[in-house]
């Protein structure tokens, strides 16, 4: 089901006349704010848990007990970053993250060792925005 939400929503960012803010010469600035605007057009029309400022997905879809975090990206086709640790260790382990994103790398790499594989029945998504 929740593939289907996510297929749901792109259909309708693709549908939309979304313009997108333009108001710094700094690429990633303009991003983070046009991921409020993505973020914003989609929930006018889809029920999605938004977590906390700054935190390891853009938003969730939670349906029969499934969650599913996602992440919008601002992109120009260019090389983007794509390495949350939170993230990386949801995507590889399928495990919710018990551990800060400031842990340290030795303790992280330890950690996902352990987990790695742990459920493969989850998965993380990303929506990509063209600028």
């Amino acid at each position: 089901m929740i593939p289907s939400v996510i297929r749901d929503i792109c259909a309708y960012l693709s549908d939309d006349d979304l313009t997108l803010t333009k108001s710094s010469d700094d690429g990633r600035l303009n991003s983070a704010i046009n991921e409020t605007e993505v973020l914003k057009r989609i929930q006018r029309h889809f029920f999605v848990k938004v977590p906390q400022v700054r935190d390891w997905y853009d938003f969730a879809i939670e349906a029969d007990g499934e969650f599913c975090p996602v992440n919008i990206k601002i992109t120009n086709l260019s090389t983007d970053n794509l390495n949350c640790k939170l993230a990386v260790y949801y995507t590889l382990t399928g495990l919710m993250p018990d551990f800060p994103n400031g842990i340290g790398y030795l303790k992280y790499f330890a950690k996902l060792k352990k987990d790695i594989g742990a459920n493969k029945e989850k998965d993380y998504y990303y929506i990509i925005v063209n600028k």
